[in-house]
């Protein structure tokens, strides 16, 4: 995805998956490893009467622990992915009426609970989803970033992270990921990206054409 200037020179950190049999185990890129990851099964939401009047919302919950290269705990995360569409069948044609998607997490500076941060995404109807990191009055902007040509899908290429207007952090989701970050980062800010960063890494799209 399009690296901007500010960020030029900031190492392409390639993300390497150890998986499991079923779900990835260990996510590492950089001086950030994420481990005790924790994908639960992708559940549908609602009843009958969702069903029956074309609405679809399903969910998926996931957590994780950061740590750095001293293999200490730096970031707890706890996140819940969300999919959503409603449509009608208008004889042998299926008609979207809407779609959703939002990410919500809850981060933690290791076992701090005083120094909670939550991360919030959400994105409508096709247009690339955008969001928070926030604390109090501290935040930083999560712009999401369309692949080319196909701006209608909904689904991230990638994410730019910002603070009042400057980029600090490129998420790069295209297979196999990547992260850029800032060197001029202090190193809590760092660690504070790398759980963002491995959440928006992590986010799945749970509603496909297949």
């Amino acid at each position: 995805m399009p690296v901007p200037a500010e960020l030029a020179d900031a190492p392409a950190w390639r993300v390497h998956t150890r998986r499991g049999l079923l779900h990835p185990l260990r996510v590492q890129w950089g001086p950030f490893s994420a481990d005790t990851v924790n994908l639960r099964d992708t559940r549908q939401r609602g009843g009958v009467l969702d069903i029956v009047g074309g609405k679809r919302e399903f969910q998926q919950e996931f957590s994780f622990v950061i740590r750095d290269t001293l293999h200490a705990v730096r970031w707890t995360a706890r996140c819940d992915g969300r999919d959503r569409e409603r449509g009608v069948t208008l004889g042998s044609v299926d008609v979207e009426l809407g779609s959703g998607m939002s990410l919500d997490c809850d981060l933690r500076p290791g076992a701090d609970s005083a120094g909670q941060w939550k991360l919030q995404l959400s994105g409508r109807n096709g247009s690339m989803p955008g969001g928070t990191i926030h604390r109090a009055d501290v935040r930083y902007e999560i712009t999401g970033e369309a692949y080319p040509g196909d701006d209608e899908t909904g689904w991230p290429l990638g994410y730019l992270l910002s603070r009042d207007g400057v980029p600090v952090a490129v998420v790069d989701r295209t297979h196999p990921g990547s992260v850029r970050m800032s060197p001029a980062l202090p190193a809590d800010d760092r660690a504070l990206l790398a759980a963002a960063a491995t959440a928006l890494l992590l986010q799945q799209r749970l509603i496909t054409d297949d």
